[in-house]
């Protein structure tokens, strides 16, 4: 309904092109009815003189009145009573010149002019853009209709009333993902030998020791963990290794394992799940299937939440031509599933949830150097911060050295395509790094699985870090062939909790 909407206010728009583009957008949105509420608050705001304005040229991305009536009630009642937090709001749909779809499409991001007043200072949180097959969206919003001329700028029509991202946390809209004095970390260990795999966990604030928790000998070989929302532990496991070659693999499925518990497991194996040797891991609740990098298969295999038993994978996505796969991470905000390869590529699946990667990745990205030389090499562990829409890697490099790892920061992540230049490597002898196997993000620094040299390494304030650099982390805790990590509550769990996106 709400594209019909939108269409017959193209239509309308469309009737009389020539007396639209006389009109500027302050007229625009006032004569068309499907406007009138974003009208109403640009008048509150007193901002309709700035969008009247016909010596300006400004691109202003249109919420539709239904938008606005998908917010909820405590959220509008708390724009219509505060014109500071609605005037931020209001011009962070505005940019300074006029700009069609086109040139959007290659435009990485842009500087609003958000400001909590027309006379205040400017705020200029920036707007993100892509476009997949001419598709193109603002911050995942897509634009309905595109390129609505006005004599003094453009606009484009969306269904989505666009929040600045520390604004949608004020809101209420997007929970603050920088607290994690609730989590606990977790863990897997992956020593040789069939009586030496664990878990672990540790307090993520200032961790200390580790604990370990046995009870996993009776696998070959314990990989990854993963949450979901309710503390049940996802693990996938190796099963059988003849001659040194994992044969077959399987996920164990802990029931409330987040509180301590360690029962007897709900088991996905057997010759139908193709499992072959699975690695990393995520559970996609709002899309109710567990996302698994099968190494061994060279593939990422969904199966139900409900699966059990030697059951086929609800579908089995494909990587591309070159390399394995050895991690996956799910963009909430983007509706983009990332894959970390093992050749030094990022596979990303644009618009998951509807497609499921049925065709194979959307993009290649490809981490480099200032001067576009590829520097990644063998890429395991991802997360992803989704409130700056940035990816964070480890790179293990030759698996037979131990002093080679890198980590990488790349912003803007949903744009990415090619080769393209990191914001953050941390690489070195400084580091401790030789096979950094896994990675966690806990909303302000990285807690890293060291394999090689037997270690948990945690490096902070990641965001806030810049360029080549060959620091030692802040917090570095003996873990015997430490394989993988993870936190629970689990930072997506919170995210879908809080904003009501999952009961």
């Amino acid at each position: 309904m709400r594209r019909l909407i939108a269409s017959l206010v193209l239509i309308a728009l469309l009737v009389a092109p020539a007396a639209a583009q006389e009109q500027t957008i302050a007229a625009v949105a006032g004569n068309t009815g499907d406007f009138s509420t974003l009208f109403t608050l640009l008048s509150t705001a007193d901002l309709v003189g700035l969008l009247d304005d016909p010596d300006a040229e400004y691109t202003v991305f249109a919420p539709t009145n239904a938008a606005f009536e998908a917010l909820p009630a405590d959220v509008v009642t708390a724009l219509t009573t505060d014109v500071s937090l609605l005037t931020r709001v209001l011009t962070y749909h505005v940019l300074e010149g006029a700009y069609d779809a086109e040139a959007l499409a290659v435009l990485p991001l842009a500087a609003t002019m958000e400001m909590s007043a027309l006379d205040g200072e400017a705020i200029g949180s920036s707007l993100v853009f892509t476009s997949i097959d001419g598709a193109l969206s603002v911050n995942g919003a897509p634009v309905v209709t595109a390129d609505v001329a006005a004599s003094n700028g453009m606009i484009h029509i969306v269904e989505r009333v666009l929040i600045p991202p520390d604004v949608a946390v004020e809101l209420g809209l997007r929970p603050d993902t920088t607290d994690e004095t609730e989590y606990v970390l977790f863990g897997s260990l992956n020593p040789g030998g069939l009586d030496g795999d664990r878990v672990f966990k540790a307090p993520a604030v200032d961790p200390q020791t580790i604990e370990e928790v046995t009870g996993l000998a009776d696998v070959a070989s314990v990989e990854s963990i993963a949450f979901d929302s309710a503390g049940n532990a996802w693990v996938t496991v190796d099963l059988t290794v003849v001659d040194g070659t994992i044969t077959n693999g399987g996920l164990l499925v802990y029931t409330d394992f987040g509180s301590g518990t360690l029962d007897t497991p709900r088991v996905i194996a057997g010759e139908n799940t193709g499992l072959v040797a699975p690695k990393g891991l995520q559970v996609l609740e709002t899309i109710d299937v567990v996302a698994v990098a099968d190494s061994g298969a060279r593939n990422i295999k969904l199966f139900g939440l409900d699966a059990e038993g030697d059951v086929e994978p609800a579908a089995v996505v494909t990587i591309g031509e070159n390399g394995s796969v050895w991690d996956v991470w799910y963009d909430l905000f983007n509706d983009t599933l990332y894959a970390a390869k093992t050749n030094g590529e990022i596979a990303a699946y644009d618009g998951f949830s509807a497609t499921l990667g049925a065709e194979g990745p959307t993009r290649l990205i490809v981490p480099t150097d200032a001067d576009g030389s590829k520097i990644s090499v063998n890429l395991h562990g991802i997360d992803i911060d989704y409130d700056s829409n940035t990816v964070i890697l480890t790179d293990v490099g030759d698996p037979a050295v131990n002093t080679d790892g890198q980590v990488f920061v790349i912003s803007v992540i949903s744009i990415s395509d090619g080769p393209t230049p990191v914001d953050v490597r941390i690489a070195g002898d400084q580091t401790g790094m030789g096979n950094p196997v896994d990675v966690i993000f806990d909303g302000t620094g990285i807690f890293i699985a060291e394999k090689a040299n037997d270690t948990l390494l945690y490096y902070a304030d990641i965001l806030q870090r810049t360029g080549d650099l060959n620091v030692a982390p802040e917090i570095v805790l003996p873990a015997l062939k430490a394989e993988s990590v993870a936190l629970y509550p689990t930072r997506e769990s919170k995210v879908i909790v809080d904003m009501g996106l999952m009961p």
